[in-house]
């Protein structure tokens, strides 16, 4: 009941804005035909897109400049890989709370992922409850990595089962890889929600107090960052259910549940709608008790801010188009350098 009456709270607060970067916009319409017309963009699947031209610029300029901001925040710089085994996924309990958005990967490594059906993923779900390190997908394919489905979970793999002695009591890392999730959403017509994406995330790992000062230090550099960019944007509370569920209750930390989830929306003129480009996340312990991470001998709390690249570049040309001219000059002149 507890978890029900925070759910509707932070469902009502969702809606709660906190910041705005009002930018008139250049253009009305969706640049997505012009960016396959001029092959700066083109399609090989639905929701599977590669980028060339003044897209890939685009690509490049918003994962830099956001690698730049990790650096600020004193972020170590990795290049994690885009699969991540079963086992891993199964100390977050990720394969009965979301299977069906995941993409597994079996021998001769086929992609395959769970229909979108209660009773087949009900099945799925009792099937592997008390597997360990493979997934069982069918009678004769069994499977024991999955294509990541967020960038963070590789740095807590690769910190799992230790204990950080540190001075500052903190580790802050930045690092980009590719991810995928299935979601029925995916469409020819939207760069908005892809199967195969890039994700750039600044993470900390440390103290509940280093954790929390992380989020107001990333929430700041969120505000500059959208400035910088020049997008029409918004920050505004998030409502992940995950985050409720994995945080521990306590009388004195009932208000950090509207303290744990922002997610920064860009405005797609075209539409009148709000694309999540990137989200600040403050995950509690949880991830440092499904790993086994400590920092000074107390299990570790972390908090990440990710970003989707592809939605990046489609916000920001869905605001200007595609004639450079057009574009904010504190976009071209790192462009140009």
């Amino acid at each position: 009941m507890f978890y029900k009456q925070i759910n509707f709270i932070m469902k009502k607060r969702s809606h709660e804005v906190l910041f705005k970067n009002v930018i008139p916009s250049k253009t009305n319409k969706d640049v997505l035909p012009d960016l396959l017309e001029a092959g700066d963009v083109f399609k090989l699947e639905n929701g599977v897109y590669g980028f060339g031209g003044i897209a890939l610029e685009l690509f490049d300029y918003f994962s830099n400049s956001i690698k730049e901001s990790g650096f600020g925040l004193g972020a170590t710089e990795y290049l994690y890989p885009s699969l991540i085994s079963v086992k891993s996924i199964k100390k977050i309990d990720y394969v009965r709370r979301a299977p069906e958005i995941l993409n597994f990967v079996s021998h001769l490594n086929f992609v395959s992922h769970i229909k979108n059906d209660a009773d087949i993923v009900g099945s799925f779900i009792e099937r592997n409850k008390d597997a360990e390190n493979k997934i069982s997908m069918e009678d004769d394919v069994d499977t024991d990595f999955v294509i990541s489905p967020a960038t963070c979970l590789h740095e807590y793999c690769k910190l799992q089962n230790t204990d950080l002695i540190l001075p500052e009591e903190k580790i802050i890392v930045g690092g980009a890889s590719k991810c995928s999730r299935f979601e029925p959403e995916s469409s020819e017509y939207s760069l908005g929600r892809l199967r195969d994406f890039t994700m750039r995330e600044i993470v900390c790992i440390g103290t509940p107090k280093e954790a929390r000062a992380f989020i107001k230090e990333a929430f700041l550099c969120a505000k500059n960052l959208l400035r910088v960019w020049g997008l029409d944007s918004l920050i505004a509370m998030g409502d992940d259910p995950f985050v409720i569920k994995q945080s521990r209750v306590e009388s004195d930390d009932f208000l950090e549940f509207f303290e744990l989830k922002y997610e920064l929306k860009a405005t797609l003129p075209f539409n009148e709608s709000k694309l999540a480009i990137a989200s600040l996340n403050y995950y509690k312990d949880f991830f440092g008790k499904s790993f086994n991470i400590k920092v000074n001998g107390k299990v570790a709390h972390t908090a990440c801010f990710a970003f989707g690249i592809e939605r990046c570049v489609y916000a920001f040309l869905s605001q200007y188009g595609l004639d450079k001219s057009d574009w904010p000059k504190s976009v071209l002149s790192s462009l140009k350098s």
